[in-house]
């Protein structure tokens, strides 16, 4: 019995390989949508003229890979006023359907800011995924903001960045001055945080030298973190103002 034959020249059906394919850089498969698309790889008005039999798909697309979602970019902000870095989300695409007065429905297309949050399961799976990391000491955690406790309830120590960053256990954390030492860096320097619980500030600094002011990066670890995750452990673009060393 002969396969269908199906030509990828067109819009719909079970193959689609149209220019509106390039408005989705990625394909949903097994319900995340993480498939980088094929035909970003062509040019406009390719392919053309191709067959296919049966449930080959060749270069085009099915509308079941489509997100049925609004596009969604995460914007890290650098607040310099308020002193802080914060995160938002950019979200864009077709909201709903108007009907014109003749009954002709059209597409609406908008886009809106909100605020957004890193979320902290994923990024310790990334650490955990792309890093050195040992398991957690059972039942101790140490006192701290919320996003390091969690850190530690997932992680003994780590190792990033090719060994880079160096995650201290927390029975090796130290101070320096006011500052909480929980990272040490490969160039030397440390970072920690400075303040209570509920109002931290991060910073960075070189223990032993005279450094009277301390550059911050913001008040979320999670946020560092997530920078440095992004930047192969490159922050010092977080960097909101200084603190004196030995004052809070």
């Amino acid at each position: 019995m002969a396969g269908r034959i199906i030509l990828l020249d067109a819009y719909g059906g079970e193959v689609i390989t149209g220019w509106v394919t390039r408005f989705y850089p990625y394909l949903q498969v097994d319900g995340m949508a993480d498939v980088p698309n094929p035909l970003l790889e062509l040019r406009v008005g390719e392919p053309r003229n191709m067959r296919t039999d049966g449930d080959h798909t060749g270069a085009g697309i099915s509308s079941r890979q489509v997100p049925a979602t609004l596009s969604k970019v995460v914007v890290n902000v650098n607040d310099q006023t308020a002193g802080d870095n914060r995160v938002v989300a950019l979200q864009a695409g077709l909201i709903g359907v108007a009907q014109d007065d003749d009954g002709a429905l059209r597409p609406v297309a908008g886009w809106c800011l909100t605020n957004a949050e890193i979320q902290l399961d994923e990024l310790l799976d990334r650490i955990a995924r792309d890093h050195e990391t040992t398991p957690p000491r059972q039942g101790l955690v140490p006192d701290g903001p919320a996003d390091l406790i969690a850190l530690y309830r997932r992680f003994g120590s780590a190792s990033l960045f090719g060994g880079a960053w160096r995650l201290l256990s927390f029975d090796q954390h130290r101070q320096a001055g006011w500052v909480t030492v929980i990272f040490d860096l490969a160039d030397g320097r440390s970072i920690g945080y400075m303040g209570s619980d509920e109002d931290v500030e991060w910073v960075a600094l070189r223990e032993g030298e005279d450094e009277p002011m301390l550059p911050v990066y913001g008040t979320s670890l999670a946020m560092l973190l997530n920078t440095a995750l992004d930047s192969d452990g490159e922050f010092e673009h977080l960097r909101t103002r200084q603190r004196p060393q030995l004052f809070f």
